[in-house]
């Protein structure tokens, strides 16, 4: 977190529902995709510190994508 975001952009409690997530998923990867999506909606917003909707924003989308890319795989399954 120290090299993504400036100290005290994002709150440990928020922090903690990324990780929460994260953990349902067990996929790193997803965290990290997460704190992307929402940092840039924050900064697109103009704010400097990324909120609660910002990360609730950025764990829909990226909820979204996963169940696409789930859809996705398996429909190459099938075909």
């Amino acid at each position: 977190m120290e090299h993504a975001f400036q100290l005290d952009v994002i709150s440990d409690e928020l922090l903690s529902i990324v990780a929460k997530r994260v953990s349902e998923a067990g996929d790193i990867r997803l965290g990290f995709s997460i704190l992307l999506s929402a940092g840039l909606v924050a900064e697109t917003a103009g704010k400097s510190k990324v909120d609660a909707e910002d990360v609730q924003s950025a764990v829909q989308s990226e909820t979204r994508l996963e169940i696409l890319k789930k859809i996705d795989d398996i429909s190459r399954q099938i075909g």
